[in-house]
């Protein structure tokens, strides 16, 4: 029976290249055509005109005219010459989609030699099934101080830890690439041990706490381009798993779905109870203001009887 990887999440971890490495993009080049040659000739006939009726000072607007209607011709022959065009090359962007996490099981008892309660194995693999070492120089584990020699390096796949203990702790992953010129990859995983399964508890199955994540890189040197389109796919193994995954995707967006339409029906109904409670009150004061003015008239009339006894 294949093993359910829980939870699932896409946490946005990415692989951004360095600043400043790669320049600018340099705007087009201006170019000539037949918008240049007519308006080169347009001017030349207007500074004409000009010379024709002002003397020096068209002269010189003449003489402006023409070094730029010639710069205008220069172009306009250059680009017809060589017919060559400025092509942009389209940005790379490469995702390699990874798995990391643990999987630990209780030995039944506390162990008597260090107190150990648990075997565990920390690893990051490929989601696809890919062959890593193909673009990764090798990964390496940080593990809890405790741990003898607790900074671990795995030049070559699987890229995995297995080690035994007794509580939990945040370890430190750093991916190395194989060109030497791209920045690793760091990041932070909590490994787990306890669950609430009884069946975890009692060691009669392991406990798997698997993330799916994205190395995404961005415009990748030209070394790394062709180190991540070469890479190899290995056994079939992974096809379960990305099914487990496609499935728990599914279950998750129809829960979020069934979640916000329940928000939606909730909010309604808020709405409509809040409209009932304001029309209550707008009759509530209606009614009030109604009885002050019923009690002021029937104040007036008995403050004139009164009067009127009394001077009777």
């Amino acid at each position: 029976m294949p093993r359910i990887r829980v939870p699932v999440r896409h946490s946005g971890m990415r692989y951004i290249p360095r600043p400043g490495i790669y320049p600018p993009r340099p705007p087009p080049p201006r170019r000539g055509g037949l918008m240049g040659l007519l308006g080169g000739l347009a001017g030349l006939l207007l500074c004409l005109l000009c010379l024709a009726t002002l003397g020096l000072l068209g002269l010189f607007a003449t003489f402006i005219a023409v070094v730029a209607y010639l710069g205008w011709v220069y172009r306009a022959l250059r680009d017809a010459g060589n017919g060559t065009s400025v092509h942009y090359r389209t940005p790379v962007i490469i995702i390699k989609p990874i798995l990391y996490g643990n999987t630990a099981k209780h030995f039944g008892s506390k162990r008597d030699s260090d107190g150990h309660t648990h075997r565990w194995i920390l690893y990051v693999r490929s989601f696809n099934n890919d062959d890593m070492s193909n673009y990764i120089n090798r990964i390496q584990f940080r593990l809890h101080e405790t741990y003898p020699n607790n900074i671990r390096v795995i030049n070559q796949p699987p890229y995995e830890i297995e080690e035994s203990g007794w509580g939990e702790f945040e370890t430190q992953i750093t991916i190395f690439f194989s060109d030497p010129n791209e920045k690793p990859v760091t990041f932070y995983y909590h490994l787990k041990l306890f669950s609430t399964d009884p069946e975890v508890v009692v060691g009669k199955k392991p406990l798997v706490n698997e993330y799916y994540d994205e190395l995404i890189f961005q415009e990748p040197s030209d070394l790394l381009v062709q180190l991540l389109n070469s890479t190899k796919s290995l056994a079939d193994e992974n096809r379960t798993i990305e099914k487990e995954y496609a499935i728990k995707k599914t279950s998750t967006i129809e829960h979020i779905k069934n979640v916000r339409q329940r928000i939606r029906n909730e909010i309604q109904d808020l709405t409509e109870r809040l409209h009932i409670t304001q029309e209550n009150i707008k009759r509530v004061r209606q009614r009030s203001i109604d009885n002050n003015f019923s009690s002021n008239i029937f104040i007036s009339s008995t403050q004139d009887n009164i009067k009127h006894q009394i001077e009777d």
